[in-house]
């Protein structure tokens, strides 16, 4: 099994990685906002967490397209479901 870790990246990667997932949240964070979701950040963190579980299933030996699938039917019916 691989193991992805920031611990096995070097220094200046980390960095990198830790830019791209704070522009990443903040992106998720202003289009949920601009749906009108009370919450965004909450969400987001929802949305994250969906996309982190789907990516250790992969790792896994998941099905690629089966995981993303579900991840995207159930965040749109999360999203659906918060929609002013």
């Amino acid at each position: 099994m691989r193991q992805i870790s920031i611990d096995n990246l070097p220094t200046d990667q980390r960095g990198m990685l830790k830019a791209m997932h704070g522009y990443f949240m903040i992106s998720l964070i202003t289009s949920l906002k601009d749906l009108g979701i009370d919450e965004p950040s909450s969400l987001s963190g929802m949305i994250f967490g969906s996309i982190a579980s789907a990516a250790k299933r992969i790792d896994d030996d998941g099905n690629f397209a089966a995981e993303a699938m579900a991840v995207e039917k159930f965040v749109m019916a999360g999203i659906q479901s918060v929609i002013r």
